[in-house]
């Protein structure tokens, strides 16, 4: 299942999946975006959305980032994904 979770394939590998991109959003981003810069990280969004199933994408909408300009590079990637 570990060696699945970047792409999936069996339902519980799309669960680990989904919760690993999840988590980048929720916990991860901030510290991506300090580390590597906005174009860098509007890439690495648009690539995890993408990765994501429809119903995780509904999660996705309902996390907050404290930051207003993550929240926005977010909404941006939505809209390039």
């Amino acid at each position: 299942m570990v060696e699945r979770h970047e792409t999936g394939g069996d339902p519980r590998s799309d669960v680990l999946k989904d919760a690993d991109s999840l988590s980048y959003f929720d916990v991860n981003l901030p510290l991506y975006f300090a580390r590597e810069g906005r174009e860098a990280t509007l890439r690495r969004c648009i690539w995890g959305i993408r990765r994501l199933s429809p119903v995780a994408r509904t999660h996705l909408g309902q996390l907050q980032p404290v930051d207003p300009f993550l929240a926005g590079l977010i909404s941006e990637a939505l809209d390039k994904a």
